[in-house]
């Protein structure tokens, strides 16, 4: 069959986007951030076994631990259609659970709270990333099934 006759003779297939390049670097830099998150909490979770810090330090621990695997898994399902949103939603999970993970972990492990208002702002940047990636993956859902 003529190279010409073949290429009419296949199928159309849908359109699949793809990531960028640049998208694709950064989800993987931020998975890298989440490794150091997950560390952290790891590593918040053994002071808080050897030098106490009651409560405080284990939901710091484990707020860490939670969100490194969250942002793991959100960015491994999106691997090869990440988008924007779902990136900005990552980002504010990622810094929310930094400001609010460290504030506490620091309160509970020396009694000191230098900047009070991090775990307020953190938490809020939680609940924002958590609603934007959840949105995202609604739109995706509800653009994707409206394609014929």
């Amino acid at each position: 069959m003529p190279e010409t006759d073949r290429k009419t003779a296949e199928a159309p297939r849908p359109a699949r986007r793809q990531t960028s390049g640049s998208v694709s670097s950064i989800a993987t830099g931020l998975q890298g951030l989440a490794g150091l998150l997950g560390a952290g909490g790891v590593a918040v979770a053994a002071a808080a076994a050897h030098r106490g810090g009651g409560d405080i330090t284990a939901i710091a621990a484990n707020m860490m631990l939670i969100h490194a695997a969250a942002i793991f898994a959100i960015l491994a399902s999106t691997q090869h259609s990440t988008s924007r949103a779902v990136l900005v939603g990552v980002i504010a999970m990622l810094i929310g659970a930094v400001l609010f993970s460290g504030e506490l972990a620091l309160a509970g492990l020396t009694g000191e709270r230098p900047w009070p208002t991090a775990a307020p702002i953190g938490g809020s940047l939680l609940i924002a990333g958590w609603l934007v990636v959840g949105l995202a993956m609604v739109y995706r859902a509800v653009m994707g099934a409206a394609k014929p």
